[in-house]
């Protein structure tokens, strides 16, 4: 439960992090409007964009992966052949798209009005200033990419051309345990099973990603590994010398550190690896290694800080984590139950998106500045902007506050 929540935000949260809202979540419950695109700036009727990755449901009812050419075009002028694409991006009415050209992953993307997770997209072209009013995306030539007899998930793609991705042969009904890392290189669609290596490294493999266009990391039966494809009998373990479980691997965005969490004799700690050192650092002191630790999701959000929460012994709390300094401050009162925190970028300031659990039936969603001196409720009006980046709908009262604060929650849970 841990991984798969620890994976859907953190495709989340990168996005985030390399966005800049157009609508700001400050102390006032206004925000200053975004400014208008700039004349002169807006892009011919069709412009090619890139490449868009998913899984979806494929023949036999189970998951293959999918991949298109994105398109930027005015809103009225799509085909009917065409599928629209909806990518969610900050600000209320007119907008400014902040993707570039290189790879992003998205937590959720709509295709034809259905969600898809895990999306991946890889822009050949920068998206200038452009009224989102006026335009929109679509897909073209949509291809799958897997073979239909097995469950294909978890796409991950490089700079080079090439995806990586989940396999289950048996389907996820059969033995969800028994499944491979394949990668393929979509200039000649020739696919390589990298999983088992040598007789070694079968039963479960999850979460790979590209740590570089040659190195692929993935964890296998709670082990963290990766491989140089350059020479692929060769795995090696991230921790070779760590004799605890671990899993939700995220690298830090400049590449010098890996988070993941793991137990340490029954006591769930999140810990840093600062890879050229080979050494660690505990995300959380121990006189906070308490046996009430519920998910603990920690993310390297920047270059040198990291947050998460914890239960002290019985409420959560939301901390920080200064990589460079050590410095270790829980941001959160004691008042509340705070669980579930996300990390965003707003006007340049990072702000943390938490719910409150104080009561479970009627959960409500927070926001509070790195420092803690600016801990408040979310409310309807004046953060639109958060909301739409968290892909959740903009409460229109209430009592739709609430139910978009157990939405929020159940992504954690699921």
């Amino acid at each position: 439960m841990a991984g798969k929540m620890f994976k859907i935000n953190r495709l989340w949260l990168l996005l985030g992090i390399t966005l800049l809202l157009a609508a700001g979540c400050g102390k006032t419950p206004t925000s200053p409007e975004p400014p208008p695109p700039p004349p002169g700036t807006a892009p011919p009727i069709v412009t090619f964009l890139g490449k868009l990755f998913f899984h979806d449901l494929g023949p036999g009812n189970l998951r293959d992966i999918f991949m298109a050419d994105l398109y930027l075009v005015p809103k009225k002028t799509a085909a009917s052949s065409d599928l629209r694409v909806k990518i969610r991006f900050p600000g209320a009415n007119r907008e400014r798209p902040s993707l570039r050209a290189g790879i992003s992953r998205l937590r959720e993307v709509e295709v034809d009005g259905r969600a898809k997770d895990r999306a991946v997209v890889n822009l050949t072209a920068n998206l200038d200033a452009v009224d989102l009013t006026q335009y929109g995306f679509i897909l073209k030539n949509l291809e799958n990419l897997t073979e239909p007899e097995s469950d294909d998930s978890a796409v991950d793609v490089n700079s080079a051309n090439w995806i990586v991705y989940v396999k289950d042969p048996d389907g996820p009904d059969i033995d969800p345990y028994n499944t491979q890392i394949v990668y393929l290189n979509l200039d000649n669609r020739i696919r390589h099973q990298l999983t088992p290596i040598n007789g070694e490294y079968d039963g479960h493999n999850a979460d790979p990603q590209w740590k570089s266009d040659r190195v692929v990391s993935w964890v296998n039966n709670s082990k963290i590994v990766e491989v140089d494809l350059d020479d692929p009998d060769n795995v090696d373990s991230v921790l070779p010398d760590w004799h605890w479980p671990q899993y939700d691997p995220v690298y830090s965005p400049d590449g010098t550190r890996l988070a993941f969490n793991t137990w340490v004799r029954g006591k769930k700690n999140s810990y840093i690896k600062y890879l050229e050192t080979k050494t660690y650092a505990p995300c959380l002191p121990q006189e906070y290694l308490k046996p009430y630790t519920d998910d603990n999701p920690t993310w390297v959000f920047s270059n040198d800080k990291i947050v998460g929460h914890i239960f002290m012994p019985k409420k959560g709390r939301i901390y920080t984590r200064n990589l460079e300094s050590g410095a270790f401050a829980i941001i959160t009162d004691g008042e509340h139950d705070f669980r579930y925190v996300t990390p965003l970028q707003i006007w340049g300031a990072i702000y943390f998106i938490f719910a409150d659990f104080e009561n479970p039936a009627r959960p409500k969603l927070w926001v509070s500045n790195e420092t803690g001196t600016d801990l408040r409720k979310l409310n309807q009006h004046g953060n639109e902007a958060v909301y739409v980046l968290l892909g959740l709908p903009i409460p229109q009262d209430e009592q739709d506050l609430e139910r978009v604060a157990s939405l929020y929650a159940l992504r954690f849970n699921d």
